[in-house]
C-alpha cells in the first residue's frame, strides 16, 4: 500500500510540473523569441529625403529612420558638383542639372580663345526655385540674395579624347549679396 501511495505522489508531481511548464514556458520561451526577433531585425528598404536633399534609411532595432546631417551654417563659399548632385549653401540649394556644352581649348592644343562651359542648374530657396544656365564666361548670377558663378571644371579637355558626362564636376563659387 505504501509503494502505492509514492508512485501516486509521484505520478501527481510529474503532473503538476508538467501542468507548470506548460503554463510558463510561453512566457519563457517568448523572452527568447524576442531577444532572437531583436538581433534579426530587418527593415524596409523605404527612405527620407533630408531638407538638404539627402536620404537617410531605416535601421537599428526599431526601424527608425537614420538622423539627418546638420545642415551646414556655411553662407559663402565654393562647392563641386557632379552632374545630379546638390548642395546647400547659406539658404540656397544648387543642383547641378546638366553640361549644356563646353567649348573649353584642349589643353594639348594652342587656342586663340579659352572657350567656356555652359550648365544646367536649379536653384532653390524653398520660397523660390529657378532653374537656368549659367556660363563659366559670364558675371556672377544674383539669385535672392546670393551670387552664383563657375569657378572650375573638370576634367580638363583634350584633343582625342571625349569626357563621359558622369566625369565632369563643376566648382560653383557662392557668395552672399553686401
Amino acid at each position: 500500500m505504501r509503494i502505492k501511495f509514492i508512485i501516486i505522489l509521484c505520478v501527481l508531481g510529474m503532473l503538476m510540473l508538467a501542468c507548470t511548464f506548460f503554463v510558463f514556458w510561453p512566457q519563457v520561451s517568448g523572452m527568447f523569441v524576442v531577444k532572437e526577433k531583436l538581433e534579426n531585425t530587418v527593415c524596409t528598404m523605404d527612405a527620407k529625403i533630408c531638407p538638404d536633399g539627402s536620404a537617410v534609411g531605416r535601421s537599428g532595432p526599431s526601424c527608425e529612420f537614420a538622423a539627418c546631417p546638420e545642415a551646414s551654417a556655411v553662407t559663402a563659399g565654393d562647392i563641386t558638383l557632379g552632374i545630379g548632385q546638390k548642395a546647400l549653401v547659406g539658404a540656397v540649394n544648387v543642383t547641378l542639372n546638366a553640361i549644356v556644352q563646353d567649348s573649353r581649348c584642349p589643353v594639348d592644343v594652342q587656342c586663340i580663345q579659352a572657350g567656356t562651359v555652359t550648365a544646367n542648374i536649379t536653384l532653390n530657396t524653398g520660397a523660390f526655385s529657378e532653374t537656368r544656365s549659367i556660363s563659366s564666361n559670364e558675371r556672377p548670377y544674383l539669385f535672392n540674395g546670393h551670387y552664383i558663378s563657375i569657378a572650375s571644371v573638370t576634367p580638363m579637355r583634350y584633343s582625342e579624347r571625349e569626357i563621359s558626362l558622369s566625369a565632369y564636376y563643376i566648382t560653383f563659387h557662392i557668395e552672399k549679396m553686401k
